[in-house]
């Protein structure tokens, strides 16, 4: 479901991308995004670093993607680097991407792909079952792609069966030489990577990898504890009585009625649990608001519930976090699906 991406060069030590490397595969990376381009600049690294990042990754059991020019695929003997999956870069015609998915597995670029060239393809031979496609990363403010786009292109690839790949950035280490992030969707370039990484699945991306080369142990912990079919929100925790933080800490589902300004998680009250909630924190209800309805609420205490649009204080409302996603997933959740709070501050 997740990778990272470690490359030859580029200023960190080797022994600290294999440490990266490490961590990932602890929390659930299975893929590896590598290619020797970056030696173009790092030339005095040689090939042995490449080598030594993709057989960390196999020992790891991790699925090596390494993305060539048509130059790089002749100036290396590609025997030596076991299996792994042929990203096609630059210079290769359509026969010899053929000629290539008989010997490798081929991801194409799916940021340029138009389904005439993929019939094109397919006509000289290329089954789909045979290729994934893998949006480019745009290290460059202001020219990833929008969300729309990703969507319209992958309603095409999913016709035909392909796997899908497209990239998140970090907000910790980002990678030079314009350190501004290495995001597929241009609105995910600042945003948590937790909402940018179920953003891409929910839009039917199978691999999310991230694209800078050191994510934060957090970014690590909290991308690999997303699950199929629960919305893990970032959310930043405010000061809480021990009643309201068991409430925040659950698991909790969207009604079947959702309402059209909040999002609106089982009461408690209805499950044959009822605690005393205080009154506390009733400050104004900011779109993003997470909420608790006190003691003064009473039917109603102990709802959890996280505020859509923003909405006025009410004494019988406590605020105790706000998700941190901008709307992008709260939008997204639907009557009956589940979800779970995860906090980013301590």
């Amino acid at each position: 479901m997740y990778g990272v991406s470690v490359f030859p060069g580029m200023g960190v030590e080797v022994e600290k991308k294999l440490k990266y490397m490490e961590r990932a595969a602890e929390g659930g990376g299975k893929y590896l995004f590598t290619s020797p381009e970056t030696l173009e600049a790092n030339s005095e690294t040689g090939d042995s670093e490449l080598a030594e990042i993709v057989e960390k990754a196999r020992s790891l059991g991790m699925t090596v993607i390494l993305q060539i020019s048509k130059k790089d695929f002749e100036r290396y003997e590609w025997s030596r680097y076991g299996e792994f999956i042929f990203r096609v870069s630059r210079g290769f015609t359509g026969k010899e991407i053929v000629a290539l998915s008989k010997d490798y597995r081929i991801q194409l670029d799916a940021g340029t792909m138009h389904e005439e060239v993929l019939e094109e393809l397919m006509e000289l031979g290329v089954s789909p079952e045979e290729i994934s496609m893998g949006y480019d990363c745009y290290p460059r403010r202001d020219t990833g792609i929008s969300i729309e786009l990703l969507r319209e292109r992958n309603k095409v690839f999913k016709r035909y069966g392909m796997e899908v790949m497209a990239f998140v950035g970090s907000q910790n280490k980002r990678m030079g030489p314009l350190f501004e992030g290495m995001p597929t969707v241009e609105a995910h370039r600042n945003l948590n990577i937790l909402v940018g990484t179920q953003e891409l699945l929910a839009e039917g991306c199978d691999v999310v990898l991230i694209g800078d080369t050191m994510a934060s142990g957090k970014e690590l912990r909290a991308i690999g504890e997303i699950t199929e079919g629960e919305w893990l929100l970032p959310t930043k925790g405010y000061p809480m009585s021990s009643e309201e933080r068991e409430i925040f800490e659950g698991f909790h589902r969207e009604r079947i009625d959702q309402g059209e300004y909040v999002v609106r998680s089982r009461n408690l009250s209805e499950e044959g649990v009822l605690k005393e909630i205080p009154q506390k924190i009733c400050s104004e209800r900011k779109a993003g608001s997470v909420t608790i309805d006190n003691c003064l609420y009473g039917r109603y205490q102990g709802e959890l519930q996280i505020v859509k649009r923003n909405l006025s204080a009410d004494e019988r409302v406590n605020v105790v976090g706000r998700v941190e996603d901008r709307g992008r997933l709260l939008n997204r959740i639907k009557p009956g699906d589940r979800f779970r709070l995860y906090k980013i501050n301590k």
